[in-house]
């Protein structure tokens, strides 16, 4: 069990005291979208790994691989077009929308990956990392395009798989 979200998020070894206070910050989930109509959603992954889902409807459920301590905003697909904007927020598990704090630490680097399995077919999706602030990431998912170069779309039952590392430092 984490003592804290904070250490929830972070690869083991690189903890609160060790690695020359820098931290490695990861998660790795799956978003599965149950009733794509019902709009965005904001998950939230407390320092025990529950799963706090305050979505409209219910329109998006996560299964959590790795990483605790964590609140995910997921832009709403109502028309089924990627391209808006999600927002991760590390050592914050809340049911609202967070405010990015340097409270505790500053991201200084993210790396994000996606992938879209709709049905039997996963693509790797094109990710865009365009804003961090303190503890939050801002990202941008393209297109998913197959391989006749047909733009795909969200719907019922598809999956997007987001794999983030991140860099931070502790507040002084």
């Amino acid at each position: 069990m984490a003592l804290s979200n904070l250490e929830g998020c972070t690869i083991g070894g690189l903890d609160e005291g060790r690695g020359h206070n820098t931290r490695i910050l990861a998660m790795n989930a799956k978003i599965t979208f149950t009733d794509v109509s019902d709009g965005a959603g904001i998950l939230s992954v407390d320092m025990d790994g529950t799963v706090t889902n305050t979505v409209t409807g219910d329109a998006m459920a996560l299964t959590v691989g790795f990483g605790h301590g964590y609140t995910l905003e997921v832009p709403t697909f109502d028309g089924a077009d990627f391209g808006n904007t999600f927002q991760l927020t590390f050592g914050v598990a809340q049911t609202t929308a967070p405010t990015p704090s340097s409270e505790q630490f500053e991201i200084k680097v993210a790396h994000v990956t996606a992938t879209f399995i709709d049905g039997s077919t996963n693509l790797a999706l094109p990710v865009g990392v365009h804003d961090i602030s303190g503890n939050q990431i801002q990202f941008t998912i393209g297109d998913a395009t197959n391989e006749a170069t047909t733009n795909l779309d969200v719907a019922d039952g598809d999956d997007i798989v987001l794999n983030v590392i991140a860099y931070a430092q502790p507040a002084n």
